[in-house]
């Protein structure tokens, strides 16, 4: 909003049956924490509005999440993987 960027036309299909060139210009939200973190360090200015966040923080917060959560999640199997292999 503060940026004033145009979202575009909403989408009133089902994004899984639009024709393939046409569902590649659709914007896609980050699938993952990864992904997230990312995009966020690519642009995160707008955390800065107001005085809430300093770029210390943020810049932070970004690393705890990158060692402490995805770098401890790789290392574990997913409880599906658990289910699926841990009888054979």
């Amino acid at each position: 909003m503060h940026n004033k960027i145009d979202p575009g036309n909403p989408v009133d299909q089902e994004i899984h049956e639009l024709h393939p060139g046409e569902a590649g210009k659709i914007s896609k939200l980050p699938r993952s924490l990864l992904e997230l973190l990312d995009a966020l360090e690519k642009d995160y200015s707008f955390l800065f509005c107001g005085g809430v966040f300093t770029q210390d923080v943020v810049d932070e917060w970004i690393q705890i999440k990158r060692k402490d959560e995805i770098a401890e999640v790789k290392t574990r199997p997913h409880p599906y993987e658990y289910d699926l292999y841990f009888d054979i």
